[in-house]
């Protein structure tokens, strides 16, 4: 009877009764009624997928019907005429998952496994693969797997989240193994995606049988023979490395040095290509962009003068000079001075914004937060500053914005327009070891979630480049390819690694370089990926020894917080946010810059040391 209800199911213990064997479930459910999937498929309502034919739903714009379970015979425990599962799981009996011989544990939470539960994991496993759940569910994956492929990235969501919800309204659950071996319920982001994972590569399962039993059976090609004679892929791979050792020469035995560079060499990820010859890359380097600006390349070098020839200063005093502040980006307990770190040096400036704070010692300043939306990350709450936005620096934007508006006239949707912060980026070796450190890890400045939208709490505006003046010292800025990573815990990014995958970028004395938002949002990318949306990530700059290399980055940005108008220190908004980020902070970060003006000999040595490398490179790069 399909009028839109549904019979209460039995219920044992709290659990769903399973189904008689031999029998299959609704191929549509009532709770999702005649499109779960949200997609037409009428399109290809005819299609006959790979895997069964039961095919009569897809019409309407149903899944496919689901096939039966195969008969489990005198293997199962109980009699013959149940599913696979013990008699006391078939009665609702929290046994656990005994009864078919899984060695997993259920939590207490789940009470039993029922009959369209789902176990996440290898499908390989014959235990797991016995499974009535993941008959039915592999059932479905076969036969959306080519509608999946066929769709664009909105339809692939609806797709994917129609399955997880189909499984979910037939009363079962997609279970997830914890690193103790406990099958517990897996949240609905890790289901999606584990789902879109079995499609994808169905999907190409299932086009590469079909090419391959097309192709003549002399015309394969070195992947497709590598595909399906692994013997003589791994006799291809031997030749080109014993071809590769040849040209190198030298010793080439297993216990070599030359052996041991060669098997570094062929582990090597993808080689980086310049800028200019990476045609996926949107963004543009202008080499020579201050020898055409005279008047911003005094403002440029007037700002700095301000900056590092003037002593250090503390967060609420007011005056120029770089502003200390205490920071943890990475490890709270690893506390450094922002002068004294072996990663990049950080001071803000902001444009006045609109807004009353009714209090005539501050203002609302436009301000942008490093690595944690409108916040940087891993610095005090208390010394967080944005100075004005001043003379020097409007000067040296207005130049930017003449430079870049004839550039980006393809480009319709990006905005370009007065920046409303600068942000000084010093780096050189703060610990003064001696050597390069990585001053930039691998981020993106606008992340976006894993549908590829744009974040609502990030700092800057949408649609816009981040443009970077460089002075002094040569640094290299890398640009690497990146995906969502959706196996294991599905947590972080996973590096692509194929052809122009890898860029690196010359950022050198009187350059700017504006970052395309393109580069940043998660797009399909054909080229590197035809199903998952791909991004770029930039960083990986090491820098240091005895050079000095400053970059000045102008964004338009939408974060506003009140400021104190002569030191820029940023105010909380409120008492509450206050309390919770000096909480998080602890009195270690305090209580460091503190004992570092104390030490007032220690603090002298690193202002002499930080002037000396400014007036080298401005008596090498600034003219006299």
């Amino acid at each position: 009877m399909n009028d839109g209800t549904e019979s209460a199911p039995n219920l044992v213990h709290g659990c769903p009764a399973l189904a008689p064997h031999g029998s299959s479930p609704p191929a549509v459910l009532p709770s999702i009624a005649c499109n779960p999937f949200g997609t037409n498929l009428s399109a290809r309502s005819n299609q006959s997928y790979a895997g069964g034919s039961n095919n009569t739903a897809s019409s309407a714009g149903r899944p496919p019907a689901i096939p039966t379970v195969p008969s489990a015979g005198d293997g199962c425990r109980g009699t013959s005429t149940t599913s696979p599962i013990s008699p006391g799981v078939a009665a609702g009996v929290n046994v656990g998952t005994a009864g078919i011989g899984l060695p997993f544990t259920l939590d207490p939470v789940l009470q039993c496994l029922r009959y369209h539960d789902v176990i996440l994991g290898p499908s390989n496993e014959s235990r797991v693969a016995a499974n009535p759940g993941n008959i039915h569910f592999n059932a479905l994956i076969v036969q959306m797997a080519e509608e999946f492929w066929a769709s664009d990235v909105s339809d692939k969501m609806k797709i994917k989240a129609g399955i997880v919800r189909w499984v979910e309204a037939s009363g079962g659950r997609f279970l997830r193994r914890s690193d103790t071996g406990t099958l517990q319920r897996a949240t609905f982001r890790v289901a999606t995606e584990s789902v879109r994972h079995r499609l994808e590569w169905k999907a190409k399962q299932l086009r590469k049988n079909r090419e391959a039993a097309a192709a003549p059976s002399n015309a394969l090609s070195e992947s497709d023979s590598m595909e399906f004679c692994p013997r003589r892929s791994e006799r291809i791979r031997k030749r080109k490395r014993d071809a590769l050792e040849e040209e190198e020469g030298g010793e080439q035995g297993p216990g070599s040095a030359q052996h041991a560079t060669n098997k570094r060499r062929r582990k090597t990820e993808v080689t980086p290509v310049p800028l200019e010859k990476n045609r996926h890359l949107k963004s543009i380097l202008v080499k020579d962009f201050l020898k055409n600006e005279p008047d911003a390349e005094k403002a440029a070098w007037r700002f700095l003068d301000d900056i590092f020839e003037q002593e250090f200063r503390p967060p609420s005093v007011p005056g120029t000079g770089p502003a200390l502040a205490s920071e943890a980006p990475m490890n709270p307990n690893n506390v450094n001075i922002n002068v004294q770190r072996d990663a990049y040096f950080r001071n803000h400036f902001g444009k006045k914004a609109p807004g009353d704070t009714g209090n005539p010692a501050t203002e609302m300043r436009y301000t942008y937060g490093t690595g944690s939306a409108n916040q940087t990350v891993g610095i005090c709450p208390t010394h967080r500053v944005t100075r004005k936005f001043g003379k020097d620096l409007q000067c040296i934007d207005a130049a930017i914005v003449k430079d870049a508006k004839p550039r980006f006239v393809k480009d319709s949707h990006v905005i370009i327009g007065p920046n409303r912060t600068g942000t000084l980026l010093g780096m050189w070796d703060g610990k003064w070891q001696g050597k390069d450190t990585e001053q930039v890890g691998m981020h993106r400045d606008n992340p976006t979630n894993i549908a590829g939208e744009f974040l609502a709490n990030n700092s800057q505006a949408e649609n816009t480049p981040t443009c970077v003046l460089t002075l002094g010292d040569t640094r290299h800025l890398e640009f690497r390819l990146h995906k969502n990573n959706f196996t294991g815990d599905g947590t972080g990014t996973i590096e692509i690694q194929k052809e122009f995958a890898r860029t690196v970028v010359p950022l050198s004395h009187g350059s700017l370089f504006y970052l395309h938002p393109d580069d940043e949002k998660a797009l399909l990318r054909d080229y590197f990926d035809e199903v998952q949306l791909s991004f770029w990530k930039h960083g990986k700059v090491f820098f240091g020894k005895d050079g000095l290399s400053i970059g000045i980055a102008f964004r338009q940005t939408t974060s506003v917080q009140e400021c104190n108008k002569e030191t820029g220190q940023v105010l909380e908004l409120s008492d509450t946010d206050r309390q919770k980020m000096q909480r998080k902070a602890g009195k270690r970060m305090v209580s460091a810059l503190e004992k570092y003006l104390a030490d007032t000999a220690g603090k002298a040595e690193d202002e002499r040391r930080v002037r000396e490398l400014y007036r080298r490179i401005k008596r090498v790069y600034g003219k006299p």
